[in-house]
């Protein structure tokens, strides 16, 4: 086997992240995984328990920095599942916020 082309890896990629993008299941992996680099939040938000605050900014910048780079080839690649991805985020959110609800038994109506 010998070198691939540019092309040939570009093709491999694009089509890795439609196959990821394409289930329920790697769109809430995707999402989460935005969610991990801070691309919803700003970069002075609290800092990790991992970095000292002096250097914050710039930890949440690198971090956001591969979140804008993520949500660029998303919306390149798969537009259509990117919003569809926001759709079930956004949906599941508002399900978890809703209390449950018991059922309505037949005769409690009457």
């Amino acid at each position: 086997m010998g070198k691939r082309s540019e092309q040939e890896i570009e093709r491999e990629h694009m089509e890795d992240v439609a196959w990821v993008m394409s289930t329920p299941r790697g769109r809430r992996f995707v999402w989460w995984l935005l969610g991990e680099t801070g691309l919803f939040e700003s970069v002075f938000r609290s800092p990790s328990h991992l970095v000292m605050s002096a250097e914050r900014l710039v930890y949440n910048g690198a971090r956001r920095e591969i979140g804008l780079e993520l949500h660029s080839e998303l919306r390149k690649i798969c537009p259509a599942d990117f919003d569809t991805m926001g759709l079930e985020a956004r949906l599941q959110k508002a399900l978890e916020k809703e209390p449950a609800k018991a059922p309505v038994r037949e005769e409690d109506t009457e």
